[in-house]
């Protein structure tokens, strides 16, 4: 191989390199293994970091709320829920009186990606008010964890939606 053929292969590499740790540190997903589904259903450029997951519910005192930008978190959170996507086709009872909300937005502009709601107890929710969802149960643990940690906080107004 000539100097020069090595050459562009070594500009080449740098520039894929950087191609990947850049879209790694902008966007959420990786375009080459984004699959679109009814959970990720926007392009996967609209997922931009950073993102946070927001867990709300609503008390006697009104709706607690925690976040968290934990990338893992997010990740196996989009995972979980793709899982239950297929599992039901039965729509939770009562959704108008949702008591719990979480909700995936991009902190940048504050657009909502991903709303998810239901009941602390239910094993079924809605993802976008038209995906049911069946909850695995390491996310209604999760879920469980994050709904405690909601209400001993002193916030008490939810966040709003965009």
């Amino acid at each position: 191989m000539t100097v020069k053929g090595k050459g562009c292969i070594a500009v080449l590499a740098i520039a894929a390199i950087a191609g990947y740790v850049f879209i790694s540190n902008v966007y959420f997903f990786n375009p080459l293994l984004f699959r679109r589904n009814e959970i990720t259903y926007l392009p996967w450029s609209w997922y931009k970091n950073p993102l946070q997951i927001e867990y709300c519910v609503l008390d006697e005192d009104g709706w607690r709320f925690t976040k968290s930008t934990d990338a893992d978190e997010i990740r196996d959170f989009f995972r979980e829920l793709q899982k239950g996507i297929s599992q039901t086709s039965e729509t939770p009872d009562n959704q108008d009186r949702a008591s719990v909300w979480v909700a995936v937005r991009r902190l940048d502009d504050g657009v909502v990606l991903l709303a998810l709601k239901g009941h602390e107890d239910g094993k079924r929710f809605m993802v976008q008010d038209n995906v049911p969802v069946q909850l695995s149960d390491s996310l209604r643990s999760l879920l469980q964890n994050r709904l405690s940690e909601a209400r001993s906080s002193v916030s008490s107004n939810p966040p709003a939606a965009k």
